[in-house]
């Protein structure tokens, strides 16, 4: 909040300045935040500049101001100068340096674009773990069998993050549903990292599979339970589920250190268990 009111009085220079000496910090994020909320000419200038500058933060940065550029700036900014950034972002994915080509990933799944979608793909099987990352997080925007059928495959990767996010982007953001995609999200069920797990249950829920049931009240019943399993809760939205989370709400009663937006999340997993119980009783 510091940072969001003392940058609303900077001037672009001063802005980029931070972004760059003080790479990939809170600062430098809250700066292109505030860069991506003041598109003019001018800016998409100032960005041009930096995309032919010698030094790849430069180039990067450039990017990561025109995936977004007047995204948050207020109603009908959301697809500002859309071409524009998509002709930089494309120029982007074939740039030397391999952040940049991270950048430009990052942007294509902020801003899809058809065009794009064969170079991200390509990079899909890339050496490096952070191309394969910005490649699951660009593929949730993208609902094309070829891009489902790569995230599966992600969903198998060796790096944990990369499979953290094809899992989120296959099980919560496409609406796919298959034996091929249930096969994917039932192995990263027993996943060894705990939030792969949580993401697999998810998906599983989402797509009303009642054989996530016994799996998901025994994480229910985890005291580190987590937000992602209530909303898996929720989704499922099962009335079997009411039993671990009465249970629940009994465990956190009077507890004041129990965050506020848990509490909601664990409301909401009660409201849409209850609710299917009532109706079915209706019936």
């Amino acid at each position: 909040m510091d940072n969001y009111l003392a940058f609303k009085k900077l001037g672009e220079k001063s802005l980029i300045g931070i972004a760059l000496q003080e790479w990939d910090s809170e600062r430098s994020w809250d700066a292109i935040h505030e860069l991506r909320g003041r598109p003019s000419l001018a800016m998409q200038a100032r960005v041009e500049c930096l995309f032919v500058a010698r030094n790849w933060r430069k180039r990067a940065l450039a990017l990561d101001i025109a995936c977004q550029l007047g995204a948050m700036a207020g109603q009908g900014k959301a697809s500002y100068a859309m071409e524009w950034s998509h002709a930089l972002l494309l120029r982007g994915l074939n740039d030397r340096h391999c952040m940049v080509v991270y950048a430009a990933i990052f942007g294509f799944g902020h801003r899809p674009c058809a065009q794009a979608l064969p170079g991200i793909l390509a990079l899909a099987s890339h050496a490096s773990a952070e191309l394969r990352y910005a490649v699951a997080f660009a593929l949730g925007s993208y609902f094309e069998p070829e891009s489902t059928a790569t995230l599966v495959a992600l969903c198998g990767d060796v790096d944990d993050d990369v499979r953290n996010w094809a899992t989120f982007a296959l099980g919560a953001l496409h609406e796919a549903d298959t034996p091929e995609i249930r096969a994917c999200l039932w192995r990263g069920v027993d996943d060894l990292h705990p939030e792969v797990r949580m993401e697999a249950l998810s998906g599983l829920a989402k797509r009303k599979d009642e054989a996530v049931l016994g799996k998901l009240i025994a994480a229910l019943g985890d005291e580190g339970c987590t937000t992602g399993i209530l909303d898996a809760a929720e989704q499922l939205a099962d009335a079997r589920l009411l039993p671990a989370l009465h249970g629940i709400c009994e465990r956190i009663e009077g507890d004041p250190e129990i965050d506020e937006y848990w509490r909601r999340c664990l409301q909401h997993a009660v409201d849409a268990c209850s609710s299917v119980s009532q109706s079915g009783q209706t019936a």
